[in-house]
């Protein structure tokens, strides 16, 4: 992966992070005690990463033509 067009992305991924902290901390979970309020917060941060990496990673693999557990073999394997 280019290092460029990683940290490219980055402010795009951390403020959608943030967003999601401060939605849970100041909004979704406002009822609940204070010492819970960034446990929770952080807990749904974990779901939304969770949730997206399988849908990315199920995307990923079932785009791929030569799909399976195997992979073709390199050319120094073919030797």
């Amino acid at each position: 992966m280019d290092s460029i067009t990683s940290f490219k992305d980055l402010p795009f991924f951390f403020s959608v992070f943030v967003f999601v902290y401060l939605l849970g901390y100041l909004y979704l979970f406002r009822r609940w005690s204070p010492p819970s309020r960034p446990l929770a917060s952080s807990c749904l941060i974990s779901l939304l990463h969770g949730v997206s990496a399988v849908f990315l990673a199920s995307r990923a693999l079932l785009s791929d033509p030569n799909r399976g557990f195997s992979s073709p073999n390199t050319p120094s394997q073919i030797n």
